[in-house]
């Protein structure tokens, strides 16, 4: 479906459409034009809409700012909740069978500061950004929250367990004010990658979990509750709807201002502007005995 094709705009409150386009408004400038593929959580979830959009189904829409009217009556900005958006909406869907999130359900959470350790393994990136030399970002791994999350991300950095390694492998997407994923090394488009332990293993909230809070934080990416392989992602900004679906991991903690730069070469679609490559990885302790 498309409002270009009927040859008319749409008129939207952000309190009348689906949680994702919620977001992705009150983000979004007069003129701005957004790919947006959403998760079952943040569309219709488990929900039949239509003859054409099956329960757990990820939306795909292109979303343009035409206009922003502002609140007509006091009035009215109560009934809307926020100022009205007039939005055209272009292909409004693709469905996949399955959500991109895992299950959603409550865990304790653990703060930040009790899941950051000087016992937690480090391991690097080597980021390489178009023919640029490439630039260090160094992760702490929360291996004393989620000890084989943790350690999964650690070996595939090290690339211990043969055919499992990050070492050249793509940032495939890039998207500025929301985070940075990788972790394929099998496809390298985002539909590939692999866990040391298999093709993909369980959410590990078993001991809580850290809120996605902050920039910098390590997260992996899912096909939906317990799928985790090999896929990651990595914050700019909070983004708290993301709790008890993704197991955060990890943190940043030297190389903050290569986030800048990777932001800088992303897209609202996604795909980013120039190449971007992990052209080494591995262990920092390794790395340090090795350079002694």
């Amino acid at each position: 479906d498309s409002t270009y094709d009927r040859g008319r705009t749409a008129l939207f409150a952000p309190n009348q459409v689906i949680k994702g386009w919620k977001i992705a408004m009150q983000e979004m400038r007069e003129g701005d034009k957004w790919e947006l593929y959403l998760p079952s959580e943040l569309a219709y979830g488990n929900r039949q809409k239509g003859a054409h959009i099956k329960p757990g189904s990820v939306l795909h829409f292109v979303l343009e700012i035409l206009q922003v009217n502002p609140p007509r009556t006091p009035l009215d900005f109560v009934k809307d909740n926020y100022v009205v958006f007039i939005i055209v909406v272009l292909g409004i869907f693709s469905w996949v069978m399955s959500s991109e999130g895992g299950g959603g359900a409550q865990h304790k959470k653990v703060p930040l500061t009790e899941a950051t350790s000087g016992a937690n393994p480090r391991v690097f990136f080597d980021v390489q950004i178009g023919e640029e030399e490439p630039l260090r970002i160094t992760f702490e791994l929360f291996s004393n929250l989620v000890p084989r999350t943790a350690e999964n991300f650690r070996q595939l950095c090290t690339g211990e367990v043969d055919g499992c390694h990050f070492k050249r492998s793509p940032m495939h997407r890039i998207i500025p004010r929301f985070m940075a994923q990788g972790g394929d090394f099998t496809r390298g488009n985002g539909t590939g990658g692999k866990s040391i332990y298999g093709e993909c293993f369980e959410d590990e909230f078993d001991n809580g979990m850290v809120s996605h809070t902050a920039r910098g934080l390590l997260s992996m990416a899912n096909r939906g509750p317990n799928t985790n392989g090999s896929q990651f992602f990595i914050t700019f900004k909070s983004t708290t709807f993301l709790d008890g679906k993704h197991v955060v991991f990890g943190q940043v903690v030297e190389g903050m201002e290569v986030l800048d730069r990777l932001e800088e070469v992303g897209s609202q679609s996604g795909k980013p502007i120039q190449p971007v490559r992990v052209v080494d990885c591995g262990d920092t302790a390794a790395s340090k005995a090795k350079s002694e």
